[in-house]
């Protein structure tokens, strides 16, 4: 497979790196990064040594979800049209993002009341708060290193939804 993609996106070098064996998990990982790939074209491969078919989460020396995301967000798609943050609200703004976690996300709101949430990837809510015109501070405690998304719901009904990344 590894050969296919090589092939497929033109890549000629090989580079391996051992990655450091921080969490006390019992895997080990080599990161192997293809390089002189055609332009648009880039491969990565993780060998997880000793972790069978686990997927590797924030406790884990690699978190799977935060390294295909960092991997895709390198690349746009032409014919994208619509994406996380393309649904803009001007109203709604929030910083920093990417935030480090024990840091305050701070939320301004200028005009609406709302709702306001985080949610996991796999669409369980972490966070819900009513809130009126004016700044919002959340503490980023209980949020482990990974992706988010923070929505914005106005007393309208409209939504706004963008990416919250907790490194």
């Amino acid at each position: 497979l590894l050969n296919f993609w090589s092939s497929n996106n033109g890549c000629s070098t090989e580079d391996s790196t051992q990655l450091p064996d921080i969490a006390n998990d019992g895997y080990t990982i080599t990161k192997f990064t293809y390089g002189s790939c055609t332009p648009g074209g880039a491969l990565e491969h993780y060998k997880i040594y000793g972790a069978d078919h686990t997927w590797l989460g924030p406790n884990d020396d690699i978190f799977y979800t935060t390294e295909i995301w960092k991997f895709f967000m390198r690349f746009e798609h032409p014919d994208q049209t619509l994406s996380i943050d393309s649904q803009n609200n001007s109203d709604f703004q929030f910083f920093p993002n990417p935030i480090l976690n024990n840091q305050i996300l701070r939320l301004n709101i200028p005009r609406n009341r709302g709702t306001i949430q985080i949610m996991d990837l796999n669409g369980n809510l972490l966070f819900s708060s009513l809130v009126n015109e004016g700044k919002v501070e959340i503490n980023s405690t209980s949020l482990k290193q990974g992706l988010y998304l923070l929505s914005f719901m106005d007393s309208s009904g409209n939504k706004t939804i963008r990416k919250l990344i907790i490194e």
